[in-house]
């Protein structure tokens, strides 16, 4: 008797439980996956970072199961389903059905100024209805990780009000304990120390001045001047090309000093502006290089010091934008050609020379023009500007580097030089191998070895360019040795004016 109760108080037992924790077992998690924002104005790689700060947030509320995005991506791809485009509610419901998820995460993000707007929503696939859905902004992508952290929670919380979400601080919210102030050191007094001797205004011959803003002239128009003998250098070069092809008379397109159109005419003018470019280039950066050394030296304003190292600085970008427009020139020249050999579609192809040659030549010309007259007109009036002048370089350290500065200016005009002309031979280099019909492979070697001398020096020119125009502004400012303490070269210099004549004396000072 006491047996068969046991037995039937057991399987009451049994039964009791199974109905009481039934209802606790489907209280489990549901799964969740979260789809990939979309994105308004704002790069995808930040709505991908959004969708992966809210699948880490959502785990750590440790309200959801949440399925991650290589498993989603893995489960549509063998499905051959794409999420591309995939943005609104029924497209998403479609997507969770797929991938066995009870609901969605889904939303936009949006750039407002500089701000960041992430709208989301969860939303219930078996019944497709929202279960919550929130706002919130980011003022900047740090900021992107708290603001996915807050939305997630205020979203869970509307989806399943009947559980305690949990979710962990982010380090940035973790308040760090203030450090205690340490107690000053007691500093003994001391005397103030004796005032540093002001240096005194530079006085004396206004030669270095004219020096100084006779160089920048000089190099501004060498610069114009080098621009000129590019196009004389094309031309040239469409002048031999057309003594070449010609089988009447050829001589007369090889000179003919009554036109001047020739291609000795026309090589001579390209060697003679040429050489005046160098020439004028150099003596200007000689002169620029040569008046810190001058008995005197050079006395600049604070103002006229940054006016100068403004000059400076506009003159090697002048000369960058006038090697670009070397090379926009020879680009024109080609799509000229282009034209007057075609026999069919001709205005689209003067249309395209005429775009090239204002857009990639004219402008880039131009803009190279006004650099360089404002870089003479900046050097030339720093050293005139009114106000308590100060030696520009009063250290050999000062002289040397500005001294470098200049001539590395020139050299780059030098090595720019020659760069143009390795322009134009690897563009005859080029065109030889397109009209031969052997040995092919030889000529395009030839052309590949030209066009990256071309290359080399057109980049040696932008160092020498700019690494001068840095070297002369930082010597300016380099703080030099004041009153006794001047170190001086056991030489100078000293330039007077010729007492008959328009000449000049100069003579050599020993210390």
């Amino acid at each position: 008797m006491n047996k068969r109760f046991f037995i039937k108080t057991l399987l009451l037992l049994m039964l009791f439980l199974v109905t009481v924790l039934s209802p606790l077992s489907a209280q489990d998690k549901p799964m969740i996956t979260v789809l990939p924002f979309s994105s308004i104005e704002v790069p995808a790689y930040v709505s991908q970072i959004i969708s992966q700060l809210f699948e880490t947030h959502l785990v750590n509320t440790q309200s959801y199961d949440v399925l991650s995005q290589n498993e989603r991506d893995q489960i549509l791809a063998a499905q051959a389903e794409s999420l591309a485009g995939c943005t609104d509610e029924s497209c998403a419901i479609e997507i969770g059905r797929m991938l066995a998820a009870e609901q969605v995460i889904l939303g936009t993000v949006a750039a407002l100024g500089t701000k960041y707007i992430i709208n989301a929503k969860i939303i219930d696939v078996t019944t497709s209805k929202t279960l919550g859905a929130d706002m919130i902004s980011a003022a900047s992508v740090e900021d992107l990780d708290s603001a996915c952290q807050t939305l997630t929670i205020s979203l869970v919380k509307k989806a399943r009000p009947d559980i305690q979400v949990a979710a962990a601080p982010s380090p940035e919210q973790t308040p760090e304990p203030e450090p205690e102030p340490e107690p000053e050191p007691e500093v003994a007094e001391t005397p103030p120390p004796a005032p540093k001797p002001k240096p005194q205004p530079v006085s004396g011959s206004p030669v270095p001045k004219i020096l100084s803003a006779g160089g920048a002239l000089l190099q501004t128009v060498g610069n114009i001047t080098g621009a000129v003998s590019y196009t004389y250098l094309v031309d040239s070069y469409r002048a031999y090309r057309t003594y070449m092809e010609v089988d009447v008379n050829p001589g007369a397109f090889y000179e003919n000093s009554d036109t001047g159109n020739s291609y000795s005419d026309l090589y001579d003018s390209y060697a003679g502006t040429s050489y005046t470019s160098l020439g004028l280039t150099g003596l200007g950066g000689v002169a620029l290089g040569a008046y810190p050394f001058l008995q005197g030296g050079l006395s600049m304003s604070t103002l006229g010091k940054v006016l100068h190292a403004a000059g400076l600085t506009a003159l090697a970008t002048g000369n960058l934008f006038g090697t670009m427009a070397v090379g926009g020139y020879t680009l024109a020249d080609g799509y000229y050609d282009d034209y007057m050999a075609a026999e069919y579609g001709t205005g689209k192809l003067w249309e395209r020379y005429e775009n090239a040659y204002s857009e990639q030549y004219g402008i880039p010309r131009y803009t190279s023009f006004g650099l360089w007259g404002s870089a003479a007109a900046m050097m030339a009036a720093s050293v005139f500007l009114p106000g308590d002048g100060t030696p520009a370089t009063e250290g050999i350290l000062n002289k040397i580097l500005y001294a470098a500065g200049s001539l590395m200016l020139t050299g780059g005009n030098v090595t720019a030089m020659m760069s143009r002309s390795a322009l134009t031979d690897s563009r005859i280099a080029y065109e030889d191998y397109q009209a031969a019909t052997m040995g092919m492979a030889s000529l395009w070697e030839t052309y590949e070895n030209i066009h990256d001398d071309y290359e080399v020096l057109t980049y040696t020119s932008y160092g020498l360019w700019f690494g001068g125009a840095i070297l002369a502004a930082v010597s300016l400012f380099i703080p030099g040795p004041s009153g006794a303490e001047v170190a001086e070269l056991p030489f100078g210099l000293e330039i007077l004016p010729a007492p008959v004549g328009y000449g000049a004396e100069i003579h050599i000072l020993t210390r």
